[in-house]
């Protein structure tokens, strides 16, 4: 739901461009490289698992010998005859039949180890012979990048979300159908903004719900029908000649064939990401093309020399996969937080600042002292963020760089601008009128005659902002020969002091006519009766 709402606010059509608006462009360079790896890795597995279903069951029917039931011709086959032509597809509605064979798989799947688990149950005499019920394993954190791994869906929400229609369905046919209605529940609800939000808010529950109760039966019922042991791909305990547990082996390699295009899809994406960050806003098509060619060949490469589903699996799930899972939603949660937080901040600071204006005075009364001050010290301030923006332009228009030597005179003829047509329009300089301040005639009779002396007035200012940089400059120059003979008359008091050739340690004591001393008795009673 997270991906979906910063989505729709940064009206993004892939998650690299998500990631781009609303975390930056180093961010989105980081994603790319690490998506591409993730679901490369990803597709290696999937191959792996189809290479191994397939093969187990192709010896059941053919000869062990035949080259048709070798797992590298099948990873070959599949990958290069069928799901290359697959992944060249453009859009993922394409492949909405796939998706609801994978769903309809899974749930006919976790049915079979429900009823296997059950059926062993009630073959023991003892149902819960060596079943534990608790059992405290730090073995038991080996098993968090392989959930960590089937959340893979993830990083199609975006996606999916782009090509969802607004109009509501079955799905959330039980949910509020106006966005206003999420507003009176508890914080903890979600807070969908827009109908079409609320539908994917829908095909979420829906979604979570399948998953949830899919994985809790297959966990409790094969935990309860295996308590001992159990491999890691438990299709591979049924009993290899049931029909329906090689009809689940099957459903399952489709599953997976299933999830290779889909997880291709967002790695594509991460491609014109790349590109785009590279300067490419429009690449040719046979780009993505020959992504997709070299993207399957070295996938079924890879698939071909790796035997270790469950090596791949923790590796990728405890990588790649943790940093797009959990921490990019994590890190737009909190930029969205430190945003919303700057921008109440602002709000804030604009009420108090027209408050303040507005509740000065009216315009009889007198400006306060630091209103006064305020005034002057804002244009020597606005000094450092004219340099630091002529600093950052000048990174990509070269002749601005030679401004910079000269910023006191670039502060100076801008503000000469600024005053001059604030002085003609609102008889008060720029910071004066930041401050709701005015320039009057201190006779208070105001006269056209007196506008021509506005010209003098700039000259003034910019003569006196002139001299008072050059009295800076003079004081940096002074301030080491200062400073060291202060540092030194310091010293000699302080060697004097140790000689005993002097009665004070500093020259300003020395100047009171002061020196320390040792506490007494006769004093520590003096002070004990005075506080008494």
């Amino acid at each position: 739901m997270t991906r979906s709402k910063f989505a729709e606010r940064y009206k993004a059509d892939t998650y690299g461009q998500l990631v781009r608006r609303s975390l930056g462009r180093k961010l989105t360079a980081l994603l790319a490289g690490i998506q591409v790896t993730y679901l490369f890795g990803a597709c290696v597995v999937y191959l792996i698992i189809m290479g191994d279903t397939f093969s187990s069951l192709g010896q059941l029917y053919l000869d062990p010998s035949n080259w048709l039931v070798q797992r590298d011709v099948i990873i070959t086959g599949l990958g290069l005859g069928l799901l290359l032509p697959l992944c060249l597809l453009k859009k993922l509605g394409h492949l909405s039949s796939l998706s609801t064979l994978a769903v309809a798989g899974f749930m006919f799947t976790a049915g079979v180890v429900m009823y296997q688990g059950t059926r062993l149950v009630l073959q023991r005499p003892d149902h819960l012979e060596g079943v534990v019920w608790w059992k405290w394993d730090l073995g038991t954190l080996y098993a968090v990048p392989i959930i960590t791994f089937g959340f893979n869906c993830h990083s199609n929400v975006v996606s999916i979300f782009r090509e969802l229609t607004a109009e509501p369905d079955l799905l959330i046919a039980s949910l509020p159908p106006s966005p206003s209605a999420y507003r009176t529940m508890p914080n903890f609800a979600p807070r969908p903004a827009s109908h079409k939000l609320i539908n994917m808010l829908g095909v979420i529950i829906g979604a979570m719900l399948v998953i949830q109760v899919g994985y809790i039966c297959v966990g409790i019922s094969g935990y309860l029908g295996y308590p001992h042991t159990v491999g890691s791909n438990i299709l591979q305990s049924l009993p290899q000649d049931a029909v329906y547990a090689q009809v689940a082996q099957g459903l399952i390699g489709f599953v997976v064939l299933a999830h290779y295009p889909l997880s291709h899809f967002p790695a594509r994406t991460g491609i014109h990401d790349v590109l785009h960050l590279l300067g490419f806003t429009q690449p040719l098509s046979w780009v993505y093309d020959l992504f997709t060619v070299l993207f399957v060949i070295s996938s079924v490469a890879v698939a071909r020399s790796v035997h270790s589903l469950g090596d791949a699996l923790h590796l990728i799930g405890g990588t790649t996969a943790s940093f797009m899972i959990f921490f990019l939603p994590g890190l737009m949660l909190i930029n969205a937080a430190v945003m919303k937080r700057s921008n109440n901040l602002l709000d804030l600071i604009s009420q108090d600042a027209m408050a303040f204006v507005q509740l000065g005075g009216d315009e009889s009364s007198r400006p306060t002292y630091f209103e006064v001050v305020a005034a002057d010290r804002l244009v020597p301030s606005l000094k450092s963020a004219l340099v630091y923006a002529l600093s950052v332009l000048s990174q990509r228009r070269s002749w601005l760089h030679r401004l910079l030597t000269y910023e006191d005179e670039v502060l100076a003829t801008l503000m000469l601008v600024v005053d001059w047509h604030s002085l003609s329009t609102v008889h008060a300089t720029f910071a004066e009128s930041l401050y709701g301040l005015r320039r009057k005639p201190i006779n208070g009779i105001e006269d056209a005659s007196q506008r021509p002396s506005r010209a003098l007035e700039l000259a003034l200012q910019g003569l006196f902002l002139r001299l008072r940089s050059m009295a800076l400059r003079c004081f940096v120059a002074s301030y080491p020969l200062g400073h060291a003979g202060i540092e030194l008359l310091t010293f000699g008091y302080h060697l004097a002091y140790l000689l005993s050739a002097c009665p004070a340690h500093r020259p300003v004591l020395h100047a009171l006519g002061l020196q320390l001393a040792r506490v007494s008795a006769s004093d520590m009673v003096s002070v004990r009766d005075m506080l008494s």
